[in-house]
């Protein structure tokens, strides 16, 4: 390659380089991590533009499947810890972590909403399968905070799909989590100032 040039730049909390080259074919770029050698560019500036947004790109998706990776080594191990015979009390600090980590990536409210929908979903068939799901309590805890409306609607679609209209459920734990008046949060420290 001739004219080869090595290019910085700033996205996120990242610095990433690259270079471009010109060889026979046209301008290209390409890096350690990101190689990009079947596509060439009349210019360099075309070439910089298209190396810029591919980075950018690779560099969302790793932070996504970053969170996600750490959502669900979150739920895994608040799953194991969640004990059935220790009271709510005891169980808060556990809610208080998943609250805690969905407060903390807003970038990332959709996914996450959906990855608790999903898990919200796979309640039916959890004994079956005997899957260790997050605990409904914690998710119920969650939305009596943040009041996803995303959530709530699945939580109301599945118990109606899925469930008797009348009868309690995980689901309906879910949807009472909503209310000001949830009559859960009693059991909780977060919540004794709302009573």
């Amino acid at each position: 390659m001739t004219e080869s040039k090595v290019h910085e730049f700033k996205f996120g909390e990242g610095r990433y380089s690259f270079f471009t080259g010109k060889d026979e074919s046209g301008w290209r770029w390409g890096s350690d991590d990101f190689q990009n050698s079947e596509v060439t560019f009349h210019t360099r500036e075309a070439a910089i533009k298209d190396a810029e947004a591919e980075i950018s790109l690779r560099a969302i998706r790793n932070v996504r499947d970053q969170v996600h990776g750490e959502f669900d080594a979150l739920s895994k191990r608040i799953t194991q810890l969640a004990d059935p015979t220790l009271g709510e009390d005891e169980l808060e600090p556990l809610y208080e972590e998943v609250l805690g980590f969905l407060e903390a990536h807003p970038a990332h409210r959709v996914e996450l909403a959906q990855r608790l929908i999903n898990v919200m979903g796979a309640y039916r068939f959890g004994r079956e399968r005997s899957e260790a799901l997050l605990p409904s309590t914690a998710i119920a805890y969650s939305m009596h905070v943040l009041r996803w409306p995303e959530v709530r609607e699945f939580a109301e679609q599945e118990h109606r799909d899925f469930y008797a209209p009348k009868m309690e459920t995980l689901m309906t734990s879910i949807m009472d989590a909503f209310e000001d008046d949830w009559e859960d949060r009693d059991f909780y420290k977060r919540f004794q100032s709302e009573i």
